[in-house]
């Protein structure tokens, strides 16, 4: 079902995409949660996920959150841009994991119709503000702060009252008041060449499947990309894993790599150890496995973040 004056709506995108460059509307999650994502096929709201135990890397502020009235709770949230304010402090997998947390970080770009549909609501700003006013009409789309919303660029210091009301509504949102189907889901951005490797393995190749580091902040480190050569002998196997950090302040986490059967029992556990040098590529190498069919696991912080057959 969609609105009322639907060519006016869509004059309306038009002009935000001339004017804005306006791709689409942004779902921010962890790659953690793109399992239950894919299996029931669409986004649920936070509420659904946690009535219905669903397992899912819940990263919201729990001060903020404790703030935020149900009914925002109950909706599946949209930005109309990336690099909001709350994503600054979230992403990433940071050297303490403290909450607010997204350790790794996953785009889901949907397409302008959502905007059209009968059970999706616009947010001024940040739905959880109390300044927030919420609408449907073409009237109310048209008049919002678009100017503030898509602002990106470094924050004014001469006002204080303005650089708060750009922070707020540079998190203007999207509310579904209902599930949003993976229909209307246009790209699935991954923030590096080692997440987007990961997600092949697990989910196969995918078309709309991306790699675009430039809209994530990118603040905390990662791993980047990876390599993995094997070279066999007799039935044995050696491994050298080569992988490559985005800054070279991983000696404040803590890295270690499982070897694990398919059946998902460990054969080898061994947490790495950076002494010395600044060289943001490594080479890590196991000898003597068993020559069967084996599965690599890489954790930073004890966050998984490569998973390779080998």
């Amino acid at each position: 079902m969609y609105k009322e004056n639907l060519g006016e709506f869509k004059l309306i995108i038009d002009q935000l995409k001339a004017e804005y460059n306006f791709k689409g509307l942004y779902h921010f999650t962890d790659f953690k949660n793109l399992h239950s994502i894919f299996k029931t096929g669409n986004l649920k709201s936070r509420a659904e996920c946690q009535n219905n135990e669903l397992d899912f890397l819940d990263a919201a502020d729990e001060e903020v959150i404790s703030k935020t009235k149900d009914k925002v709770k109950e909706c599946v949230r949209f930005y109309f841009k990336e690099k909001t304010p709350t994503l600054y402090r979230n992403e990433g997998i940071k050297v303490n994991n403290s909450k607010p947390h997204i350790p790794l970080p996953v785009y889901l770009l949907f397409d302008y119709e959502l905007i059209l549909l009968e059970n999706t609501v616009f947010a001024s700003c940040n739905a959880a503000s109390s300044y927030v006013k919420f609408g449907k009409s073409t009237d109310f789309l048209r008049n919002m702060d678009w100017d503030k919303i898509f602002h990106r660029d470094r924050l004014p210091l001469e006002s204080s009252q303005l650089k708060s009301e750009i922070i707020s509504k540079r998190q203007a949102e999207l509310l579904g008041l209902t599930d949003i189907s993976l229909d209307y889901l246009n790209k699935i951005i991954f923030r590096s060449d080692a997440d987007y490797k990961r997600a092949v393995n697990i989910f196969g190749e995918k078309d709309n499947f991306k790699v675009d580091s430039s809209i994530f902040n990118c603040n905390n480190n990662y791993i980047e990309n990876y390599k993995v050569d094997i070279t066999n002998y007799n039935t044995n196997k050696n491994v050298d894993f080569y992988f490559r950090f985005h800054k070279n302040n991983y000696r404040e986490y803590s890295h270690r790599v499982k070897i694990k059967d398919m059946k998902g029992n460990i054969i080898r556990n061994s947490k790495i150890n950076f002494t010395d040098g600044s060289s943001l590529r490594y080479r890590y190498k196991i000898k003597n496995l068993p020559g069967t069919e084996l599965k690599l696991e890489y954790y930073m912080n004890d966050i998984l973040s490569v998973e390779e057959t080998i």
